[in-house]
């Protein structure tokens, strides 16, 4: 029996959860307190019903009424119980919504009305993932909407039933056929399908679809050897099946990686030597989306659900994206066309940009910088296309700020079409990682620790400039221009993080706090070698000469600011050296 003491901790940290749902949390936190003071057994009764899903919408609008009446409009609870009774009950979205929704999808697959259908598979998707019980007792509805002949239909069924399986899987139990028609879309449907249908069977069976998906892994890995028409669809199956059952896709792992490296990713298409003249972005040829949709398949084996601490794997994943984003191919041997080669490149980066999110640490500094340069690329589609995952990614806190300097390395002038699109973007991940920042302080933790800050980006983008191919050798170049390339990246970072125009400081001292963290961190670096390649240590620390005139000229009144901190600079990319080793500013 849990201590009185407890429960009423445990009830008022609930309280503080629910209040940040409302426009004034402490004072949703103070009513909460008052509501759960009342004595009255009808109000909790009312409330019950509310929160029960077989409530209809009339008897809950009833109940609603009820409940407010029995409070009076002149308790001082009355608003904000008017709030809660409607947030609290389906009155919006109910099992009535849901039939409706039903109802209106099986009468639009006679008549054919694809778009209206979409709608319908995507308003009950979001129920199933909000509301999953709502779904109880439709179960038959559901299945025989998966049987029908519609693609739309069976995609969008698929969908609902890897949300809101679990939650039905009783029902769903005393019908066999649901597990085999899913099953069927694993290995026939779209990549789409069979991706929320290999989620759907582990969601409806009670063994989180250990034996379901053995079974179905057999015959996928069966049929690999075949290579017809399906194999998009079992690439995507045997990669969902690695993500959420390790286990089961281990027993023949290496046979799966060994077909994809060799029949798939090793392998000429029979129209390439005809195509391979071909320069325009375009369309990718049939076989070079088989080595998309393989290096998919690789990045799930990489990426399970559960237990990804230790993978053999990443490391000969690693290597084979280096080549793909070298070579534009597995090798430099292989024939296709530049645009082909374009798509595969791009393909490779946003496999690096996913795996990040578990093997950031196993990421090379090379693959790194090849990644980065996906954004200088020849193609403005591709540039694009690469540029936008990296701003989803990092905006969704599923990518690390570094990857910012994407938008910065193809940056030769302030007159670029794109720099004021990139400076916003900067912005953002600025404010991103500020909001990081302050959190750390509020919880009081180490505030050496640099690495959530928008500064720690410098140490990254002075890296990648003297690494990138356009980087002027200091020694040889004296005409200024020649260091556009360099100043014009650094420029609009430091703008961003010191300028007028850039990020916007809320709190008292943070500018001053900014600027002596940018200095603090160029100071680093010219105590610092380069730990890639030595060679380039002379150009580290002419770039932070170069970076602290900006950043001076950006804040004129901090000029004088003396105090230094010491900066961890990252291991991989930077050595330290004695200071009296440093080199003399340009």
């Amino acid at each position: 029996q849990e201590d009185a003491a407890d429960l009423q901790k445990r009830i008022l940290g609930c309280f503080r959860s629910m209040s940040r749902l409302f426009s004034d949390a402490v004072k949703a936190e103070e009513h909460l307190t008052m509501l759960h003071q009342l004595k009255d057994e009808n109000i909790w009764k009312m409330f019950a019903s509310l929160l029960d899903c077989a409530t209809t919408f009339n008897n809950a609008w009833s109940i609603r009424v009820d409940l407010l009446k029995s409070l009076g409009e002149k308790h001082e609870l009355y608003d904000f119980v008017s709030t809660l009774s409607m947030r609290c009950s389906y009155l919006l979205v109910n099992k009535e919504y849901v039939k409706e929704i039903l109802s209106a999808a099986s009468e639009q697959k006679s008549v054919g009305n694809t778009k209206l259908i979409s709608s319908c598979m995507d308003l009950l998707t979001a129920i199933s993932s909000f509301f999953p019980s709502l779904l109880s007792g439709f179960e038959e509805d559901i299945i025989e909407l998966l049987k029908e002949d519609n693609e739309v239909l069976k995609e969008g069924i698929a969908h609902v039933l890897s949300k809101a399986g679990g939650n039905i899987r009783e029902q769903l139990a005393s019908s066999s056929s649901v597990a085999l028609l899913l099953e069927r879309l694993c290995l026939e449907g779209t990549r789409k399908q069979a991706k929320y249908s290999v989620h759907a069977l582990a969601a409806i069976t009670k063994d989180d679809g250990l034996m379901a998906l053995s079974v179905l892994y057999k015959r996928l890995v069966d049929l690999l050897e075949e290579k017809k028409v399906h194999l998009p669809s079992i690439l995507q199956s045997l990669g969902c099946i690695a993500q959420i059952a390790m286990p089961i896709f281990e027993t023949r792992g290496e046979e799966i990686i060994s077909f994809i490296t060799k029949k798939i990713l090793d392998c000429s298409d029979d129209t390439a030597k005809v195509s391979a003249d071909k320069s325009e972005w375009g369309d990718s040829s049939h076989s070079c989306l088989l080595k998309i949709y393989g290096i998919k398949t690789l990045v799930k084996s990489c990426l399970p659900c559960k237990d990804a601490q230790v993978h053999p794997g990443i490391e000969k994943l690693m290597d084979i994206l280096k080549s793909i984003l070298t070579y534009g191919d597995i090798s430099p041997n292989m024939i296709s066309s530049a645009s082909d080669k374009a798509h595969l490149r791009l393909a490779a980066a946003k496999a690096v940009l996913r795996l990040t999110r578990q093997w950031d640490h196993k990421v090379p500094v090379d693959v790194f910088y090849l990644t980065l340069r996906i954004s200088q690329d020849d193609f403005p589609q591709m540039r694009k296309l690469f540029l936008s995952k990296v701003h989803q990614y990092i905006k969704e806190r599923a990518l690390d700020a570094k990857y910012a300097c994407a938008f910065l390395i193809g940056i030769d002038d302030y007159h670029t079409p794109q720099y004021e699109e990139f400076q916003h973007n900067l912005i953002e991940v600025s404010q991103i990682c500020q909001q990081v920042k302050m959190r750390q302080l509020s919880v009081q933790a180490d505030v050496n620790l640099l690495t959530a800050y928008p500064e720690y980006i410098i140490p990254y983008l002075v890296h990648v400039l003297a690494h990138d191919p356009s980087c002027p050798n200091i020694d040889k170049y004296e005409d200024v221009k020649a260091f556009a390339p360099i100043y014009w990246p650094l420029h609009l970072l430091l703008s961003t993080l010191l300028g007028e125009e850039g990020l916007q400081y809320s709190v008292p001292g943070m500018k001053k706090e900014s600027f002596m963290t940018t200095l603090s961190i160029f100071r680093s670096i010219k105590c610092s070698k380069d730990a890639v390649d030595a060679n380039k240590t002379k150009t580290l620390h002419a770039i932070c000469d170069l970076g602290i005139l900006i950043a001076k000229r950006l804040c004129p009144d901090q000029i004088n600011v003396s105090e230094n901190q010491t900066v961890p600079l990252p291991a991989q990319l930077y050595a330290t050296v004695q200071n009296d080793q440093n080199e003399n500013p340009v």
